[in-house]
């Protein structure tokens, strides 16, 4: 996991900072967690990976802006271990009658404040990332495990949206904006 944070903070500092048509490019991490934090993490399920990113950090903010107005900008927000193992989130997200999964949903980087992506702690041992848009009834699957995430989002820049696009690709999704393509051009 070190050597995703150390490609994130090249893919800021070196990619973005240097290049004087970014803006607010900026890159922050929080101090690691302790081990009984950990411990009790994996007691309620979350995967090794995500663990292991947590004893080296307890959150994660990575931004840049290219154009604003053409919604150019790269964000990420891995938030810290105690807001995701929250109770609160149940009371949050889900709706009796909603997806079943969205009750044990767990946001883990809020990337934008209408979305976010995630894991089901459900006791099942689920590794996959979940999309959510908040206000929805539901997640979607990213097929991916936190790892995974971590590499795609390094490849694609960190720009905002980059999951919708695999959403996309893994459930052909039609209800959903696709626009990282087209964006990740320009």
């Amino acid at each position: 996991m070190r050597e995703f944070l150390d490609k994130i903070e090249t893919l800021v500092y070196l990619d973005f900072e240097e290049n004087e048509k970014f803006k607010n490019v900026d890159i922050g991490f929080s101090g690691s967690v302790n081990d009984e934090v950990i411990i009790d993490a994996k007691t309620k399920g979350l995967g090794e990976d995500i663990s292991n990113f947590y004893k080296l950090s307890n959150g994660l903010q990575a931004n840049w802006d290219y154009d604003l107005s053409k919604n150019l900008l790269g964000r990420m927000k891995i938030i810290e271990i105690e807001s995701v193992l929250s109770d609160s989130w149940e009371d949050k997200l889900y709706v009796e009658g909603d997806d079943i999964k969205l009750k044990n949903f767990k946001p883990l980087d809020i990337f934008m404040p209408e979305a976010c992506c995630g894991v089901v702690l459900d006791g099942s041992g689920d590794d996959c990332i979940y999309y959510h848009d908040f206000g929805n009834d539901f997640v979607l699957p990213l097929d991916i495990d936190f790892k995974g995430y971590f590499e795609l989002a390094i490849d694609a820049k960190i720009m905002t949206y980059w999951q919708r696009y695999l959403v996309y690709l893994v459930n052909g999704e039609q209800n959903i904006e696709i626009s990282f393509p087209r964006r990740m051009k320009e």
